[in-house]
């Protein structure tokens, strides 16, 4: 069932547990289903502020945002790695100070906001 309100995936209900608003059974296709599982690729970006981006308009973000978002919840798990990768691969699109940052604290920290965003992509 899909919530007529917020387009959410309803379980077994009538009425949608967040918004209250009359649920409909819909029929949806794969790429549809993956971008409503939510969009880790948005959730991705929004992590990254923008003051620690040096060369904003050089880097194909928004490309892999999209791809991202494209995979869904379910591919992105399956492609973890390869996002991590990527992450680490545009360090230099970072800001000078936070190039200096040893590997290994970028590695984690590619990983975290990765998992993080994946994670929060199911809840929206």
């Amino acid at each position: 069932m899909i919530c007529t309100e917020c387009q959410r995936n309803v379980i077994g209900s009538e009425k949608c547990p967040l918004c209250n608003a009359e649920t409909k059974a819909a029929v949806v296709s794969r790429e549809t289903q993956a971008t409503r599982r939510g969009r880790p690729g948005t959730a991705l970006a929004r992590l990254i502020p923008a003051w620690a981006k040096a060369n904003k308009g050089k880097c194909s973000c928004k490309d892999y945002q999209a791809k991202m978002d494209r995979w869904g919840t379910d591919g992105c798990r399956q492609h973890y790695d390869e996002i991590v990768s990527h992450l680490m691969k545009q360090e230099t699109h970072l800001i000078s100070p936070l190039r200096k940052i040893p590997d290994r604290f970028k590695l984690m920290l590619a990983k975290g906001l990765v998992t993080w965003a994946i994670n929060k992509s199911v809840e929206d």
